[in-house]
């Protein structure tokens, strides 16, 4: 057996032989809540030492550099670190930091710095309208803090050239750590689940509260100290899109088994299943579905017959979801805080409320229809849709702005021929429909680590300008 394939079917293997450890031990009555916090730090530690292993079997090879410790590999190792780490979202922004702090300090010996990319231009001007929104607004006119990202991310990729083939590796690393976690996900689900003796299927078709007011997911993703469903989701989506990359390029020094893919896909249906992420059942399917398409187009095989199948039975799909699984697509809180955004900015067109102000305008106009809404537990913060959410906060111009980024990033993403970024910027418009990834941070540091690094990739073959700016003199 190939030792790409090999790999995969360890973390399998792994994965059932702790299930099957756990349902024994639950009858000797240990899978208890005491011992729950050995668990979650067994996999934290478990997790720690995947990454680090997959780091030292990629990057230790003499092909890449001589000296694991250069700039070039600080580069390429907080890179790694940049894409795996960002499914915490706390940890995620300090990896965003050193990636930036280690390609500045490389710029500073290599002296160069290469021409940005012009769909740029598309995510400043968006940066522009953010700027200028926090006119009129109680913490006054300034740059925000999070609006960083959406520059540095970018610049840092103007001070360093990755070749392609160094690219592909450190997509690999990225791949394989998201198994690494989803195993580890898998696993704690497993431990909770038979600690609350609860059957698979009542796990899966219902959104209730298990214990101590905390929510389902949190008994599965609390184990990596961040929880939110639909952005891990999008994390563990962007791992099946390079999977799916490398797979397709079939790099020697780089390439995805079949059955590493295979396994790939089983973790993650099986992941947003027991995160009962919504939006994550709904992008795995469309990655799934849409690459499917690619590999038919790509060998003419009855390209335009199977693609109305799969629209048909995708629109099946949610049907019987939306009757049979609770809560799948009825949400009373979406549905409010749509209602609510839609009759603030019908009495807002122009002008909205202001940066980051969406809490501030959905209350007032919660006042406004207090009689008209449904009970809700908690006060309403956001809009849960990127586009009514920039309505809400700069009007008109914002729902423009954020159209021409958009279809700025789409056209790039065609002409480059980029499968990457077209499964990408197709995933991101399916996720802004359901949330705001480019309003809070959670959101900016994810869409743009995925971003940046893709559009590097897409360009890494074609000749770049550089320009000689700090010029370097010999030793006298």
């Amino acid at each position: 057996m190939k030792k790409k394939s090999q790999y995969a079917l360890l973390i399998s293997m792994i994965t059932v032989i702790a299930a099957i450890a756990i349902s024994i031990l639950n009858t000797q009555h240990i899978v208890t809540a005491e011992n729950r916090v050995y668990v979650e730090h067994g996999l934290q530690a478990l997790f720690l030492a995947g990454v680090i292993l997959l780091g030292w079997h990629e990057m230790g090879y003499p092909r890449i550099t001589k000296s694991l410790f250069s700039a070039r590999n600080s580069v390429l190792l907080s890179l790694s670190l940049l894409l795996i780490l960002c499914i915490n979202q706390r940890i995620g922004q300090f990896a965003t930091g050193i990636f930036v702090t280690c390609a500045f300090v490389y710029f500073l010996i290599n002296g160069k710095l290469y021409e940005i990319n012009k769909v740029y231009y598309f995510l400043f001007l968006y940066v522009l309208l953010r700027f200028l929104g926090t006119i009129g607004t109680n913490d006054g006119f300034r740059f925000p803090e999070k609006l960083f990202t959406f520059i540095l991310l970018p610049l840092a990729f103007s001070f360093v050239r990755i070749e392609k083939g160094t690219s592909f590796r450190v997509l690999r690393i990225f791949f394989r750590a998201m198994l690494v976690y989803m195993a580890c996900t898998l696993v704690y689900w497993w431990y909770n689940i038979q600690r609350f003796g609860l059957s698979v299927g009542t796990w899966l078709i219902s959104k209730e509260t298990l214990h101590d007011g905390l929510p389902p997911f949190h008994w599965t993703s609390g184990w990596a100290l961040y929880e939110h469903p639909s952005y891990i989701s999008l994390v563990l989506i962007a791992g099946l899109i390079s999977g799916f990359y490398l797979y397709f390029k079939k790099q020697s020094d780089s390439r995805i088994s079949e059955l590493e893919l295979i396994v790939y896909a089983a973790f993650i249906a099986l992941t947003v299943l027991v995160l009962e992420s919504r939006i994550g059942v709904v992008v795995t399917i469309l990655t799934i579905a849409i690459t499917f398409l690619y590999y038919l187009r790509l060998n003419n095989i009855y390209f335009k017959r199977i693609a109305v199948i799969l629209l048909v039975a995708g629109m099946g799909g949610l049907f019987y979801m939306g009757d049979s699984v609770s809560g799948f697509m009825a949400d009373n809180v979406r549905k409010t805080d749509n209602t609510l955004a839609l009759n603030y900015i019908k009495a807002h067109p122009w002008w909205g409320v202001g940066f980051h102000q969406q809490a501030l305008a959905l209350k007032q106009q919660e006042q406004i229809m207090l009689n008209e809404l449904p009970a809700l537990p908690f006060p309403k913060t956001y809009t849960h849709n990127q586009l009514l959410g920039d309505m809400v906060q700069f009007g008109v111009a914002g729902a423009l702005v954020l159209v021409l980024l958009i279809v700025g990033l789409v056209r790039y993403s065609l002409q480059s021929r980029s499968y990457l970024l077209q499964l990408f910027m197709c995933v991101c418009i399916v996720f802004m429909c359901i949330e705001e990834p480019l309003y809070g941070q959670a959101g900016i540091t994810r869409f743009m680590v995925f971003l940046s690094f893709f559009i590097h990739i897409s360009e890494s073959d074609k000749p770049m300008k550089s320009y000689t700016i700090l010029k370097r003199y010999p030793k006298t």
